[in-house]
């Protein structure tokens, strides 16, 4: 079978930059190069760089692999891609919890108030 075409996973609904920006935004959060993240995950460099910048549309075996360096679940990971198109991909919940890791107390302390008044029914 031959590997799918960026154009027509388009046509289809799916978009494979809002991966990339996904595995983007990941990898910088946790520090990480996009050779050390094609080493952990056992793909070459070129794969991260072209699933960053959408231009390819990877295998689910990458995607499982990728995605489990990064800490995110793989079905997640592709839901972002089927999302409305806006300004970036919506936030994942595995980027969300970065994010609270990394903000110093206060302002954890603070986002974890609004998040839990927001929640509220």
């Amino acid at each position: 079978m031959a590997k799918p075409k960026k154009d027509d996973v388009k046509r289809n609904g799916f978009d494979p930059s809002r991966i990339g920006s996904v595995v983007r935004r990941l990898r910088e959060a946790r520090g990480m190069s996009q050779y050390r993240l094609a080493q952990d995950a056992g793909v070459s460099k070129q794969a991260i760089t072209n699933m960053e910048i959408g231009e390819i549309v990877p295998s689910l075996p990458t995607l499982y692999k990728v995605a489990g360096v990064l800490g995110i679940d793989l079905a997640e990971m592709i839901r972002t891609a089927y999302q409305d198109r806006g300004e970036d991909p919506p936030l994942t919940v595995a980027e969300g919890a970065q994010l609270l890791t990394t903000m110093a107390d206060e302002k954890r302390e603070l986002a974890i108030r609004l998040l839990r008044e927001i929640a509220k029914p």
